[in-house]
């Protein structure tokens, strides 16, 4: 009885077959620049790699652009570094708008951060 609960199923295969493919696959944006990359069809090569074709020109579209919120990013990032880093986003907000007259949400300030 002990022999059959150590043999490994299916004739040698390992029960975590499936974590170990994980730790090998590319992520979705590897594989659009990889289908960028090589020129052939992006339909036959989205169906290959296994990710959407309208993944694939969402990611096309948004490649070449910056962020929306990367200006402000810049001016946050600033203010935080001038601060020696120790700053929060109460004091930030209110250089921001003592400093500069930028009225800026305390959200947007903390997801920025």
């Amino acid at each position: 009885m002990l022999k059959n609960q150590n043999c490994l199923p299916g004739g040698g295969e390992r029960f975590f077959k499936e974590s170990e493919n994980k730790k090998q696959s590319l992520k979705p944006h590897q594989k659009y620049q990889l289908i960028s990359a090589l020129g052939w069809p992006p339909a036959l090569l989205c169906r290959i790699t296994e990710v959407s074709k309208s993944g694939y020109y969402k990611w096309l579209k948004d490649s070449g652009k910056q962020p929306k919120d990367y200006e402000d990013y810049l001016l946050v990032k600033e203010i935080f570094e001038k601060g020696k880093k120790k700053l929060g986003w109460r004091p930030i907000q209110m250089r921001l708008n003592n400093g500069y007259g930028l009225i800026m949400n305390h959200k947007k300030i903390r997801r920025i951060m």
